[in-house]
């Protein structure tokens, strides 16, 4: 098995300027699968960030790729803005209920404050950590669900799709 020439940040900086690579650049998306890497459970996750990075960071170290993802399950946005996540002890979290039931209560929603909402603080508090541990060798980033995702984990997947099938 051959050694890697280049530490991730120098892979990408090889890349984006056209260069010779060791070899392809591997971005997995591990999310909960770090859990195993420390032998912790899936649901000790939630609200540790010190956890969260510690797993990230081991699973990187152990497996060799190119970027930590901080990101456990889909919804730490939409739980932040009032949607219900159900977290089984040992399993990726699951959408509960959405935040609202009617596209009436639409205006009700507020904006998450990643300060202080959900998770999101203990995921910035993990970016900080894997970042302050590991960054001047591999990229460190989050994970979000995009727009209609979210969308739908706020107002629920069969309304959201009653919506977009409506007359303007």
């Amino acid at each position: 098995m051959s050694r890697d020439r280049l530490t991730p940040i120098e892979r990408f900086a090889a890349y984006s300027r056209g260069e010779a690579l060791d070899r392809l650049p591997c971005v997995p998306i591990v999310g909960n699968t770090a859990a195993r890497v420390l032998g912790v459970k899936v649901s000790e996750f939630r609200g540790n960030g010190r956890l969260i990075a510690d797993a990230q960071i081991a699973a990187y170290r152990r497996f060799g790729y190119d970027v930590i993802r901080i990101f456990t399950d889909l919804y730490t946005q939409a739980e932040a803005m009032g949607a219900r996540v159900h977290y089984p002890e040992d399993e990726t979290a699951y959408l509960a209920e959405p935040a609202i039931s009617a596209a009436e209560q639409i205006a009700s929603l507020r904006p998450a404050n990643p300060c202080k909402d959900g998770n999101l603080p203990h995921h910035l508090e993990a970016m900080e950590r894997a970042f302050q541990a590991v960054g001047k060798e591999v990229p460190v980033t989050g994970a979000l669900t995009g727009p209609f995702t979210t969308a739908s984990f706020l107002i629920g997947t069969e309304n959201l799709a009653r919506l977009t099938l409506l007359p303007s």
